[in-house]
């Protein structure tokens, strides 16, 4: 074979998650072009290998590579490839830069799996697609196999000087790159291509779910841009959110009121509310009808509710119309309404909806089997969204209260493109994620495993401000950081221009911008492999157990530390005085019986259960000895059981007070001349979820904490009515409405302003003396586990 050029391997292999042999082989196979029947076919010129000494490649390696014209690239890789983690990889193709008349191809494999093709792309890319046969060694130590037959070598890079391209082998984890030549450039986002990986392999909650399936319902939120609501897709079903749902099983299928596949009466408005923040808006008289799988066995409709969401009527195909009728207390346009069928007979499958009055309809899930388990896939995209239309507003609220409710085991988060499209720089995409995580986490009662979806660079994207890859890296950094986060990038799996794509696999939609039937499809199968990842201990989250915090009541300058623990009786009792454990000021009380909260216990935590339903029930504490004005510390451990209510405040024309209204965020004011909600001083608080909540009212130095969240700097009212002279729960000041539904385990007010510091410590030991971090839950340690 000619010696006209040199591949040279530089850098190591670094054994990890458990595997690390003494020795391996790496397989270097030069490929050449030959021409069959008429047909050009990439075919094995002559094999090098290389021993792996205890899982590391020699420092420097050089082969004969048969190059007529040679050229200079360099190639960064860093993936997992059979159980290793590739740390760092270069490739180094050495000669002088000139014209490419044809490609030059390279292939590498690690013990019998093809690991990475690569071929110059100088010739026509409709060459390169007839079967290759690769060299693979047999194993640590073993002779060499035969050539076998692989899947088609399809060049990903466009075909012009200065690029070389490399595809992946068929694995959704292998890599795939396109690189420079010669100090050719090409445009920011257009030089890689990322493969289809995750950053920790297996996701714990869900993978733990994935084996109940059987048991119960396991649910799958998809959220993101127009991707995930469908668009590309010629149908609803074929999107890679419906085709996901297929491929791993559902017994159903989900079908959002605001798709095109609904026939309607006039034109029903869409309307940024619930799942996704798409809606269907119908007045009085309006209906929408769909056809649904013909298996249909139950139905869900999913609807508003609150003071502005009216009654409507069910039929089913053309049957006796079924009213429903929202519950209408509390706020308006709460995302919380759920009603099923009942059992339907056999026969074909047609719904529609009509509205006796103005309503919300969500959407409509066609259940094929029993609805009370198996997989469960919801659609929750929404085209045109970016990473900044998923921070706190009362539209984001009501899209989380929707995923509260269906409280899922794994939310797959598709976003990226339209950041990438609009110039926003990677680090900010990245911190935008970062709350978005932070928020479902917030909203949902289990904490639910998160996949970062990276798709394919957008082609009409011609002067983009940043490189498609940095958002990429963006997503990984945050899967990295936090626990039970994945990314899967499927970019290696797309081409790099429309023309490559129009011209050999019809990935895309011909707009440029969204997926095809065959992209979707193919999303969705990549997806599912990832899914079905083996759980290894470091995907579980960490379980320290070490002391952490210190007691909000152990700190000077406590008025009042209430703690249901602490109180005498036993569950089911009706609780007349929440006596302090700790404090100056008496608690709150309540002389009415049918008003008193009820003491329970779940899971060893100890609570009163206050209801606006049932009573409702309430308590308040006599006037104290003196109006503790701000700066007041207040930290809360409660379970908000609706997204309407006031939980804390204190007595009529004199009160700070902390509330809910409507949906998820919670509106903080405090005293007269506070800043009155929605406009301002809002925070996340979730419903349905025990949770520790730390406020500090100081004016424009008023600061609030979520446990799992940062710090937030908001803004209280400073007027003559701000001040705390007595404590009133579950009701507002004067006790005469905005009753809560809300379960109480600890309740702390100190008389002073906590630093950030002290606000944090003290939520951090609340959430361990009550298993809200949870702590315990295994004793695997997220590291390796030590031999003997």
């Amino acid at each position: 074979m000619p010696e006209s050029g040199v591949v040279t391997l530089v850098g190591r292999w670094l054994a990890s998650n458990g595997w690390s042999p003494a020795q391996g082989r790496l397989l270097i196979t030069p490929l050449r072009r030959v021409v069959e029947n008429g047909k050009t076919a990439l075919v094995p010129d002559d094999t090098f290998s290389v021993e792996l000494v205890n899982g590391r490649i020699p420092h420097r390696v050089t082969c004969p590579v048969d190059l007529d014209d040679a050229v200079e690239t360099l190639l960064h890789v860093e993936e997992h490839v059979l159980g290793m983690r590739v740390r760092t990889k270069v490739v180094r193709v050495e000669g002088p830069v000139v014209d490419l008349p044809r490609a030059v191809p390279v292939s590498l494999s690690v013990e019998d799996r093809a690991v990475v093709r690569a071929a110059t792309s100088g010739a026509p890319l409709s060459e390169a697609g007839s079967p290759v046969a690769a060299m693979a060694a047999a194993g640590a130590g073993g002779g060499e196999a035969p050539p076998r037959p692989e899947a088609p070598l399809r060049p990903v890079a466009p075909a012009h000087r200065g690029t070389i391209g490399l595809g992946t082998a068929g694995a959704s984890l292998l890599t795939g790159f396109a690189g420079q030549l010669g100090g050719a450039s090409s445009p920011p986002g257009t030089g890689e291509v990322r493969p289809a990986r995750a950053t920790v392999p297996g996701l714990w909650q869900w993978g733990r779910a994935w084996s109940q399936t059987g048991l119960r319902k396991v649910r799958v939120v998809a959220v993101g841009s127009s991707s995930t609501q469908g668009v590309g897709a010629s149908h609803i079903e074929r999107s890679f959110v419906s085709r996901l749902g297929q491929i791993l099983g559902e017994p159903g299928r989900h079908y959002p009121a605001a798709d095109g596949g609904w026939l309607s009466s006039g034109v029903p408005l869409i309307v940024d509310a619930d799942l996704g923040s798409r809606s269907r808006r119908l007045l009085g008289g309006e209906w929408i009808e769909r056809d649904l799988p013909s298996g249909t066995t139950l139905l869900t409709v999913f609807h508003g509710q609150g003071s502005n969401n009216g009654s409507f009527e069910v039929s089913v195909d053309g049957g006796a119309p079924v009213s429903v009728i929202p519950d209408r207390s509390g706020q308006a346009d709460r995302a919380d309404g759920e009603w099923t069928s009942p059992p339907l007979p056999p026969g074909a499958r047609t719904v529609r909806i009509t509205a006796r009055e103005a309503v919300t309809i969500s959407g409509v899930y066609a259940h094929t089997d029993s609805a009370g388990t198996g997989i469960q896939v919801f659609i929750a995209g929404k085209g045109g969204t970016q990473s900044g239309n998923y921070l706190p507003s009362r539209i984001m609220g009501s899209h989380c209260d929707r995923v509260a409710r269906l409280d899922p085991d794994l939310i797959v988060i598709q976003l990226g493109a339209n950041d990438y499209a609009a110039g926003v720089a990677p680090e900010v995409y990245a911190e935008r994620m970062r709350q978005q995580l932070n928020l479902y986490r917030t909203v949902c009662s289990r904490r639910p495993s998160i996949l970062l979806l990276h798709t394919f660079r957008r082609f009409d994207v011609t002067t983009p401000a940043h490189r498609w890859e940095d958002y990429a890296r963006a997503a990984h950094q945050l899967a990295k950081e936090l626990d039970d986060v994945a990314v899967i990038d499927v970019s290696a799996h797309f081409p790099v221009t429309q023309d490559v794509d129009d011209a050999d696999m019809d990935l895309v939609h011909v707009d440029r911008i969204h997926l095809s039937d065959a992209g979707h499809g193919l999303t969705a199968r990549l997806i599912a492999d990832q899914l079905r990842l083996p759980l290894v201990p470091r995907s579980a989250p960490p379980t320290p157990d070490h002391p952490v915090g210190r007691d909000p009541a152990a700190n000077r300058g406590v008025v009042v530390a209430l703690r249901a623990s602490e109180l005498d009786g036993g569950p089911g009792d009706r609780i007349a005085e929440f006596t302090p454990h700790q404090g100056t000021e008496p608690g709150p009380r309540q002389e009415r019986e049918d008003a008193r909260p009820e003491l329970r216990v779940e899971a060893g935590r100890w609570f009163l259960r206050f209801d606006r339903v049932d009573g409702p029930r309430w308590m308040r504490s006599p006037a104290w000895s003196r109006a503790h004005t701000p700066p007041v510390t207040v930290f809360l451990v409660a379970r908000p059981r609706d997204v309407h209510g006031t939980w804390v405040s204190g007595h009529s024309g004199s009160y700070l007070a902390w509330f809910t209204a409507g949906n998820s965020l919670c509106h903080m004011m405090c005293g007269a001349g506070g800043l009155s909600a929605p406009d301002a001083a809002t925070v996340w608080t979730g419903v349905g979820r025990w949770n520790v909540f730390a406020a500090v009212f100081d004016g424009e130095r008023s600061r609030h904490l979520t446990y799992g969240h940062e710090v937030t700097r908001i803004v209280t009212g400073t007027g003559p009515a701000a001040s705390l002279p007595g404590l009133t729960l579950a009701t507002n000041a004067a006790t005469t409405g905005v009753y809560a539904d809300i379960d109480i385990a600890d309740l702390v007010v100190v008389d002073r302003a906590f630093t950030d510091t002290e606000l944090q410590g003290g939520a951090d030991w609340l959430a361990r003396h009550y298993r809200l971090d949870q702590a315990g839950r295994t004793s695997v340690t997220a590291g390796p586990l030590s031999a003997g």
